[in-house]
């Protein structure tokens, strides 16, 4: 019986060695994951036919801002880049790729017909 004891005693003193603390609940949650943000393809300043400018930004994953808006893009093989809002009932928008002028502005044509001039951001 002396024998039975001691191996049980050396059974649960091992097996307490063996058991990795738990790690406390503050540690697991201080820990948070931080969203990389997506790489910016490229900046321009939108001018349209009324004068007004808004900044497009394009990032490599596909999405773009453009002013508040917000959306995805696509660049088709036919030379457009089509524009999706990411708004509810938003229209794809699609338009030529940017054309540059004898002055060195550059524009893009809507498949409506609108014109926008381009220009690089220093952002």
């Amino acid at each position: 019986m002396k024998k039975f004891i001691v191996m049980c005693a050396a059974f649960a003193i091992a097996g307490c060695a063996d058991e990795a603390p738990e790690p406390a609940a503050t540690e697991e949650m201080a820990v948070e994951e931080v969203a990389a943000e997506p790489a910016i393809a490229n900046t321009m300043e939108v001018t349209n036919e009324d004068g007004e400018t808004t900044t497009l930004v394009r990032y490599d994953d596909g999405t773009y801002t453009f002013g508040d808006a917000t959306g995805t893009y696509a660049e088709r093989d036919d030379g457009m880049t089509c524009y999706l809002g990411d708004e509810e009932g938003s229209e794809e928008s699609c338009w030529a790729d940017w054309v540059e002028g004898e002055d060195g502005t550059m524009t893009s044509t809507a498949e409506d017909g609108q014109v926008v001039t381009l220009a690089n951001s220093g952002a």
